[in-house]
């Protein structure tokens, strides 16, 4: 990160050692640690958000899914 854009954000003290700590076991700055444990939550999110709306799919959109589905193996790719 460019030091021009760093900022101060205040946690208790437990904290910034656990921070500094793991952050020094992976051979990351904190800065990396927290921007890697961030970009993994967001991750984790957008997947849930994603199963969440495979989940809601209605019946006929699951039926004609598996219809195409049974399409891959009717020989017409030769």
């Amino acid at each position: 990160m460019p030091a021009s854009s760093t900022t101060t954000i205040k946690v208790q003290k437990p904290l910034r050692e656990r921070i500094a700590r793991v952050a020094a076991h992976e051979g990351q700055t904190a800065a990396d640690l927290i921007a890697r444990l961030l970009d993994d939550y967001e991750r984790r999110q957008r997947f849930e958000r994603v199963r969440e709306a495979y989940e809601s799919t209605d019946s006929d959109y699951v039926k004609e899914s598996a219809e195409w589905d049974g399409l891959a193996g009717d020989g017409l790719d030769r």
